[in-house]
């Protein structure tokens, strides 16, 4: 599973120069999770990969950040 954000449409703060889309991700995945875990299946992070590869193997488009 990836989960991605749209780049255009975060939560922008210090004068646009920083966004808060990798926190809100994270706030979803950890979600994910624990309802995972709820329903007995086993999950783990994986931040460990090329973003760019992984973007076009997934046909990401490019508004989202993966």
């Amino acid at each position: 599973m990836a989960i991605t954000y749209d780049k255009d449409n975060t939560f922008q703060y210090l004068g646009g120069k920083y966004n808060s889309g990798v926190e809100d991700t994270s706030i979803v995945a950890t979600y994910m999770m624990l309802a995972a875990t709820n329903e007995g299946v086993n999950s783990c992070w994986l931040n460990y990969f090329d973003p760019e590869n992984a973007s076009d193997e997934l046909d990401i488009p490019e508004s989202e950040q993966l």
